[in-house]
């Protein structure tokens, strides 16, 4: 998930970011975060709207987390912004993918995302998106 300045709740990694992206605050969830079983996402989402910050997906997360339709997955999916990838993001991500060593697709393309828009990222898996900080430097990583 990333975010600029939400006001999010702090989390085991420390205390949200302050920076905003073109006057909005934005959260992005990442592969890792795996939303329909995540244990802390009911409350990020929640903490989300209540500020009206908008969750954003790169639509590469979304076709690796949706394994098809249920009530569940439709209403989680019909409430974030799903990103779609455009050519600049898989330039960004791929160029990423060749300066960094066992980086993945999807992390690249999550990256690449937060760093377009000046995002902050949270994620489970925050080991694998701080190697590519190596590449994406002005990207936050946040462990949740």
């Amino acid at each position: 998930m990333h975010t600029s300045g939400c006001g999010l709740p702090e989390m085991q990694c420390g205390s949200p970011p302050t920076s905003t992206t073109h006057g909005q605050e934005r959260t992005d969830v990442p592969s890792q975060c795996r939303p329909a079983s995540s244990h802390w996402l009911p409350g990020i989402y929640r903490r989300a709207r209540e500020r009206a910050v908008p969750v954003t997906v790169p639509a590469p997360v979304l076709g690796e987390w949706w394994r098809g339709r249920t009530d569940v997955r439709d209403a989680i999916r019909l409430s974030v912004v799903i990103e779609p990838l455009t050519d600049a993001v898989a330039r960004l991500a791929g160029e990423a993918l060749a300066a960094v060593p066992r980086a993945t697709a999807i992390d690249a393309f999550v990256m690449a995302s937060a760093a377009m828009r000046g995002d902050v990222v949270y994620t489970g898996d925050r080991s694998d998106l701080e190697r590519l900080r190596a590449f994406f430097p002005g990207v936050r990583v946040l462990g949740i």
